[in-house]
Order: C-alpha cells, then sequence, then structure tokens
C-alpha cells in the first residue's frame, strides 16, 4: 500500500489566489486543482473549499484502501464508482447503506455526522458532474439515477438554478439562485435520510448564568469573557463575533453597536450587531489590557492607536488576537474556551446552541407582551431581519410552533386553577343552585373568567 496524502496549497497568481493540490510525493494532481478552480463557478467560494477538503479526504482514503489515484478513475465503470462513494461513507463516516425506492441507496448515519455526509455526497457529485464534461471519468453522473422502476427511462435531472435573465446575483450579497424542483422524487442515487434541519427550542434562564459561573470556575481570560458575552447579547455566530474588526466597532463611534459579516456575504459587512453598556466598557478594558499587553504597548497609547488607523488597515485589524497575535477564528474559540470550559462544569452544550438561546428568549418576549396580532408580527419581522436569516418565516415556524403551544398550555394551567376551586367547594354550598347549570354559574367569578377565556 503507498502512504497517502493529498494535499492543497494556496498559490498567488495574477488572476488572485488559488489552490493547487499535490500528492504525497510533491507531484501536481491537475484533476483536484481543475475541480477547485471550476467548483467556484457552480458553488460559493467558500462552499468550494469545502468541498475540495471532502474530495481530498476521499482521494486519500482512495490510496490507502483501494490502491487507486484519482487519475485511475477515469476508466472504472459506474457501478464500481458508486462502490467505491459507499465503501469510502462506510469507512470514513460510519455509515450504513440501505436500498431505498426506485433504486436508490438509503445513506443511515449519526445524527453528528449527517452535515459531513450531506456535504460529502455534494462534493462527490459535482465532482463526478464535472468529471463527465472534463474527461475525469468517463460514466456520466454515476450518483444520479437514469432510470426509475422497470421501463421508465426518462433521465431525471437534480434541482436545478434557473439563472436569471439578468444575471446572477454578485457573491457578496449571499444570495444563492432558488432552486426549481424538477420532480418529487431525489434524482440522487445515495440520499441521506433524516437530514431535515430543525431549530433547537432552548427555553432556560440559566443558561448564561451557567456559562458564566462555569468560566470563572475553569478560569477564562477577559477575551474568552468578552467574546461569550457577545454571543448571548447579540445572538450572533461565533463566526461573526470573532472575525470583529477595528472598523466594525468604529462605526458606531465605539459604543453598543458594530457591524460584522453575515452567514454567505463573504467580507461585505451588511449585518449590525448590538450589545450593553457594559460590555462596552468590557470591550474597552480588554483593548487597554490584556490585548495591548500581547502587542507589548501601553494600555491608553494602543487604544488611541487603534482608533487612528487608517480605514483600510482598521478593516483588516481583528479586535480579538491570540497569544501569537493572529486574528482569533471561530475553532479557536471553541477548541480552546468552549469546550474545555463545558467538560470543566459537566455541560454538554454546543456554543451555537447560545444563538438558539437569544432567539427563543426574544421570541418570548414577544409572545409574552400584550401586544396586538400585526404588532407581533411586525416585531417578528425585525427579529428575522436582525438575526440576517434568509429564509426567515420557514425557521420561525419551528419557533412558533412551539410557543403557540406553550401558550395553550399556560391557557390550560388557568383552566385547571379555577377547576380545581370549583372542585374543592363544599357539597352543601351547591344545594339549592339552579337546575340550569350555566344559568347558575354565570354569577360566579371563575365561570365569567372561563367564559372571557373561551371568548364569549
Amino acid at each position: 500500500m503507498r502512504k497517502a496524502k493529498y494535499y492543497s496549497v494556496t498559490v498567488k497568481l495574477p488572476s488572485g489566489k488559488h489552490a493547487a493540490v499535490f500528492g504525497h510525493l510533491g507531484e501536481p494532481c491537475p484533476t483536484l486543482t481543475e475541480f477547485a478552480r471550476i467548483s467556484q463557478r457552480h458553488v460559493t467560494l467558500s462552499s468550494s473549499k469545502v468541498y475540495l477538503a471532502h474530495l481530498l479526504r476521499f482521494a486519500n482514503w482512495l490510496v490507502e484502501s483501494e490502491n487507486l489515484d484519482v487519475g485511475a478513475l477515469r476508466p472504472l465503470p459506474k457501478q464500481r464508482l458508486r462502490q467505491l462513494v459507499e465503501n469510502f461513507l462506510r469507512e470514513s463516516f460510519s455509515c450504513r447503506i440501505r436500498d431505498g425506492l426506485g433504486g436508490r441507496k438509503l445513506v443511515v448515519s449519526r445524527a453528528s455526522n449527517q452535515s459531513g455526509v450531506s456535504t460529502a455526497l455534494a462534493a462527490l457529485k459535482l465532482f463526478f458532474r464535472l468529471g463527465y464534461k472534463q474527461a475525469w471519468v468517463r460514466s456520466d453522473n454515476p450518483l444520479g439515477l437514469v432510470t426509475i422502476g422497470n421501463d421508465q427511462k426518462t433521465a431525471i435531472s437534480d434541482y436545478e438554478c434557473i439563472p436569471s435573465s439578468k444575471g446572477s446575483m454578485p457573491q457578496k450579497s449571499g444570495v444563492v439562485p432558488p432552486p426549481v424542483k424538477r420532480h418529487t422524487l431525489t434524482a440522487s442515487y445515495l440520499v441521506v435520510q433524516g437530514k431535515d434541519w430543525v431549530p433547537q427550542i432552548l427555553d432556560d434562564d440559566d443558561f448564561p448564568s451557567r456559562i458564566y459561573s462555569a468560566g470563572e470556575s475553569y478560569g477564562w481570560n477577559l477575551r474568552d469573557r468578552l467574546v461569550t458575552r457577545l454571543l448571548f447579547e447579540s445572538g450572533a455566530r461565533v463566526s461573526e463575533i470573532c472575525s470583529l474588526t477595528i472598523s466594525d466597532w468604529s462605526i458606531s463611534e465605539y459604543r453598543t453597536e458594530a457591524s460584522c459579516k453575515n452567514k454567505g456575504s463573504g467580507n461585505v459587512r451588511d449585518k449590525w450587531i448590538r450589545f450593553s453598556h457594559q460590555t462596552e466598557r468590557l470591550m474597552t478594558k480588554y483593548i487597554k489590557q490584556e490585548r495591548a499587553s500581547l502587542c507589548n504597548q501601553d494600555g491608553s497609547h494602543h487604544y488611541k492607536f487603534l482608533k487612528t488607523l487608517p480605514s483600510e488597515v482598521a478593516r483588516t485589524t481583528p479586535i480579538f488576537i491570540t497569544r501569537q497575535k493572529s486574528g482569533l477564528t471561530a475553532d479557536t474559540y471553541r477548541s480552546t474556551t468552549w469546550y474545555p470550559l463545558c467538560r470543566h462544569a459537566g455541560i454538554k452544550a454546543r456554543v451555537h446552541q447560545i444563538r438558539h438561546w437569544y432567539v427563543t428568549r426574544a421570541i418570548n418576549l414577544i409572545y409574552r407582551s400584550k401586544l396586538s396580532e400585526t404588532e407581533r408580527e411586525r416585531r417578528i419581522q425585525h427579529l428575522i431581519s436582525y438575526m440576517g436569516w434568509r429564509s426567515g418565516k420557514k425557521t420561525m415556524e419551528a419557533y412558533e410552533h412551539f410557543f403557540n403551544a406553550r401558550e395553550h398550555h399556560e391557557l390550560q394551567d388557568e383552566l385547571h386553577r379555577v377547576l380545581n376551586a370549583v372542585h374543592s367547594r363544599p357539597v352543601e354550598a351547591q344545594i339549592g343552585k339552579p337546575s340550569n347549570t350555566t344559568a347558575g354559574l354565570h354569577s360566579d367569578t371563575e365561570w365569567d373568567y372561563l367564559m372571557k377565556l373561551a371568548g364569549e
């Protein structure tokens, strides 16, 4: 067996930065290098990088487990390519492959693996679809179905993006053309089972205090305490908080607001976050103390220095830095702060659950306020806009379902309280009441309240 190690490096060319893939002996891999370039025409730049990472994993698995190079895929028939993908999913993601309808295969994986499996399949589908056009493989779309049933010979297409006559949106917009569903059944040969995304309802008043207490007990530094406070107070994603720059904060004149990038917007700052005055003071304290110390500067001088940076420099100067003076990343925060802190306190939580907690609490406040239906809907739209959701109404449906059910539970609790009061009356007190039960209870305060709840 040959030692596998396909890897990619970023090279600077006159046309910009591009990924180049090499083998373990340093030999270039033109197939994957070309995929890295062409895939950017079909998916966003960030998705292209993720897809390439999955294909590198697949390529290394091919060498280690099948003794095959990527270039050896070209003459293989469709059935052999499908078999290789199935074996890759079994060994690399611990998946189980089951027979599905119409000749499909259902990929069953653990809940924690479903996102990775789905992305890996998407990367492989794009690779084989492009591979047929670029002559990397001779089989046309081996992970797509050509026939369904016994005699039907109609090819079924995947979800297709129909280009607008006005041209596609720029990448900075963060908008991907909406898919047009051609068939009810998917055209994929391999289908991940149970991949629907459901927001987590985190209605726990004590969640922030438990995290803060765990941080103090663990011994976190000022930076990590500040990042965590910003996550709870703003509801932003951890990547959005960690990537804040001096320029982002300067827009509000270093007060309680900052601009930040949104998911899918690249480096364009098209979103705003808000936080408390106490957190604003903590941010100033962090810059003057911890950040200044890492940069070997006096606190007040360092703070003034950052505020006077030229705009083009301020846009690339991160607020939060590591001991190596590089910008803090979301992965670094998770691995060095969040997960160790949670393990130390025995808390099972992902950092993204802070965002779910924020949304849950915000909707809770909206539903508990005595608002008209119009005002409630207006505030929900404001929340959707603030959170930067692309499919806001669909995301809200899961949360609203929870709160509608809880509202009814609270009404039932009040109903049960009234009925318990009625049941607890002495039997003698009910003697002499009119035989018309409704008429007899109309004078009771409890009955009046029940009628009010019923809308009568």
